[in-house]
């Protein structure tokens, strides 16, 4: 049987089974690359832009087309732990000498003197260096393209004494044709061709969603929202910190964001006008029009609310072992851009409202995910048709089908 779609609003399980057809590709890996043991979790990349990698047992990663064919083998490590992914067709690299720019197309650019240089992974096109001048002991911090060509250099940052420090720090997404940007100390935002569009002038900042983005002022540890042109629609008037904005601050989603206050769950609107207000409990940021709200403080009971009324539309228990999600709060925000996540411990994919989007409640025990993709694809152990059945490694689509199956030579 297929897995099927839920679009429940009382959490329920749905039957699901994966299968392999007609269509299923299978990739051979060397056993002396990966071990005995069949790929598992960690070791395979999330599938983006249709390719996604594989870690062997030396930390170097193999680049594979979700629908057939090698982009390249042992092409280098991850970059600060983290998988290796492309982003605008490009992925970077550790190397054994530097860092490598792994194109969509099977070419790459090789970047040496790793001792000298820090690079940072692209995102939405655009990568940061930092590098270290030994002849003057100084060092530079910029911007670089997927060519890893330096761009922008109206922001790059130098070092004007020995003593300063100039540290990296991860670059952030473009959101809203508004790129958060750090000058002299201080948070703005740039346009798509690296364009100052809102003075940097603020302590921290949220990216922006919905034309939207929640701001630090410069003074008083105050906290409001400013629209694309960095004018306030809320005033500054939340109590705030800079290493806890995203999580006090939820992003404005379906036309509520979230508010963590120290007594007090709010959701207001792009105005600051209270939408609804919770008490002392923890809620989540809405995910395709849905939030959980907890039922009262400590409970492990949550209503499922609805925009843009709030009214509750559902009930979700996860002490109840049909629940599939155990831990609500930890996770927040805990929904991809598809209003979908993995848990259940691995056993199931789970949409907005706490039902099942694939998952076989009569043998769970026999389904892991993980690597879920914005794409519509998870990497998948199970075992296919019956619980005797041998485990089956590769990638499934949300339908249930594996698109790839791992074997080893």
């Amino acid at each position: 049987m297929m897995a099927v779609c839920c679009a429940i609003l009382t959490p329920r399980v749905c039957e699901a089974q994966t299968s392999i057809t007609k269509n299923t590709l299978y990739v051979d890996l060397d056993s002396e690359l990966f071990g005995t043991m069949p790929a598992y979790y960690g070791i395979v990349t999330p599938v983006k832009e249709g390719i996604y990698g594989i870690r062997d047992l030396r930390g170097q990663y193999s680049f594979y087309r979700i629908g057939g064919g090698e982009v390249m083998l042992q092409a280098g490590r991850a970059v600060h732990n983290n998988h290796p992914q492309f982003d605008n067709g490009a992925c970077l690299l550790k190397t054994g000498d530097g860092y490598r720019i792994l194109y969509a197309n099977t070419t790459h650019k090789d970047f040496p003197d790793k001792t000298y240089k820090v690079m940072e992974e692209f995102v939405d096109g655009v990568g940061m260096v930092k590098y270290y001048d030994p002849a003057t002991h100084k060092s530079s911090r910029y911007y670089i393209d997927t060519d890893g060509n330096k761009i922008w250099p109206h922001l790059e940052k130098k070092q004007t004494r020995i003593t300063e420090m100039l540290a990296t720090h991860p670059v952030r997404p473009l959101r809203d044709n508004r790129r958060a940007v750090m000058i002299d100390g201080k948070w703005g935002f740039v346009d798509s061709k690296g364009t100052v569009v809102i003075p940097a002038k603020f302590e921290a900042v949220g990216d922006f969603s919905e034309n939207r983005a929640w701001v630090l002022a410069s003074t008083g540890n105050k906290v409001g929202m400013i629209n694309l042109e960095g004018k306030y629609t809320i005033e500054p008037e939340y109590d705030g910190a800079a290493y806890m904005l995203d999580k006090q601050f939820g992003p404005l989603k379906n036309g509520l964001a979230r508010l963590d206050m120290r007594n007090s769950l709010l959701y207001v609107d792009s105005q600051g006008i209270v939408k609804g207000a919770f008490g002392d409990v923890k809620g989540t940021n809405l995910t395709e029009g849905y939030a959980f709200v907890q039922k009262e403080p400590l409970s492990p009971k949550y209503n499922i609310v609805k925009s843009p009324t709030l009214e509750t539309v559902g009930e979700y228990d996860p002490t109840e072992r049909k629940s599939l999600i155990h831990n609500i709060d930890a996770s927040n925000p805990r929904f991809n851009s598809k209003g979908l996540i993995i848990e259940n411990h691995g056993r199931a994919i789970v949409g907005p409202t706490g039902g099942a989007v694939l998952y076989d409640k009569d043998r769970p025990e026999d389904y892991f995910f993980s690597a879920l993709s914005e794409e519509g694809y998870a990497y998948c152990r199970s075992r296919v048709g019956s619980h005797d059945a041998p485990e089956t490694d590769g990638i499934v689509s949300l339908n249930g089908e594996y698109v790839i199956v791992f074997k080893l030579k």
